[in-house]
């Protein structure tokens, strides 16, 4: 009996693989990138420039929305934040509702620092951020600061 080999996806030359990643969905994209390190290189160096949008909410829940132009405008990557106690988490979840991937911590910005960082490396988008009253100056600041040193280009600050 014989069994197939699993296709080894990121030993494909470039521009098969470059095809391949324009049908992938957004959110596929991410997880791969939070895989590693190299990976999170390999996806940047296959997806084009100047097509991503972040969307920074600061409510009373903290709402991370990652947004594409072209084939993945359809569907944006939502990452919804929690208290649980001590403890803020931020996680990506299917339509489902399943979870699939969780950052916690126990300061929020730290967490932040950590996704814009990510996001950053891998899609350098433009970034619009809101902010209600709930959040102290110090955590703004904070983001602020860490948008400054990832040379993001701010769309729009409320």
């Amino acid at each position: 009996m014989e069994t197939s080999r699993p296709l080894t996806l990121f030993r494909l030359p470039a521009i098969p693989l470059t095809k391949i990643s324009r049908y992938m969905h957004l959110q596929e994209i991410l997880l791969i990138s939070l895989a590693s390190k190299k990976l999170a290189y390999i996806m940047r160096s296959l997806l084009p420039l100047n097509w991503f949008n972040l969307k920074l909410s600061f409510h009373n829940e903290t709402k991370i929305v990652l947004g594409a132009k072209g084939t993945w405008d359809r569907d944006p990557v939502t990452i919804k934040g929690q208290k649980d106690g001590y403890l803020f988490k931020l996680h990506v979840t299917q339509l489902s509702g399943d979870v699939s991937y969780q950052w916690a911590g126990s300061q929020l910005q730290e967490l932040v620092k950590i996704l814009l960082t990510h996001f950053a490396t891998v899609f350098n988008p433009t970034v619009s951020i809101h902010v209600e009253k709930v959040y102290s100056q110090n955590f703004l600041m904070n983001v602020m600061h860490q948008v400054k040193q990832l040379n993001f280009m701010i769309t729009s600050l409320k």
